[in-house]
């Protein structure tokens, strides 16, 4: 319940668990780099901000972890992610534009009803998908993401779980039938 603005910071070799937390705060984040960290770059419990003209690299866990809050993330790159580039649960509403996200296991993941509206986003070598909208606790019921304009160079970009929501380009992608579970104790996704 501090409210922040942060510009041109740079968080290099962090171990901690995130390298920032942001609890049930307002803030704004520019013209800054989070890199090198053992786990989640950028952990928002609850809050509400925007991230901007930044870069996150090199990252252990997820590079934008949100949970609930309504934030936007714009001109933003993300490169070297072992987890996922944006990472939206627990009721998060997200903006994201002008994303560059490369070298990720997952470029983008909403679940447990947040909803996520995206537009012209550039995912490259990701390992897993480039997006995914998938149920982790079921009690948040079902998210959705919409996507205009995204380009993507791997196999398999997009994974909708069975019960979940997403759109490209005004058309909606069929539903899969996935375990959660295996998904989290894969390499990529283990905790």
């Amino acid at each position: 319940q501090s409210n922040v603005n942060i510009s041109n910071l740079v968080i290099d070799g962090t171990k901690a668990e995130d390298a920032l937390n942001i609890v049930s705060s307002e803030f704004a984040i520019s013209n800054s780099q989070i890199k090198n960290t053992r786990s989640d770059a950028l952990d928002s419990d609850f809050a509400t901000g925007i991230i901007s003209d930044s870069i996150f690299s090199n990252i252990g866990g997820d590079a934008i972890d949100f949970s609930g809050g309504s934030n936007k993330v714009h001109d933003v790159k993300i490169i070297n992610v072992r987890d996922k580039g944006v990472s939206a649960g627990e009721g998060s509403v997200v903006s994201l534009s002008n994303l560059s996200i490369s070298k990720v296991g997952v470029g983008i993941a909403t679940k447990d009803g947040s909803n996520v509206n995206a537009n012209n986003l550039d995912i490259r070598d990701y390992r897993l998908h480039a997006v995914m909208s998938y149920m982790k606790k079921d009690f948040y019921g079902s998210p959705a993401i919409s996507i205009k304009r995204i380009t993507q160079n791997g196999p398999d970009p997009f994974s909708r779980q069975n019960g979940s929501n997403m759109t490209v380009d005004g058309q909606e992608i069929l539903e899969k039938n996935f375990s959660v579970k295996a998904l989290y104790d894969s390499e990529i996704m283990r905790k």
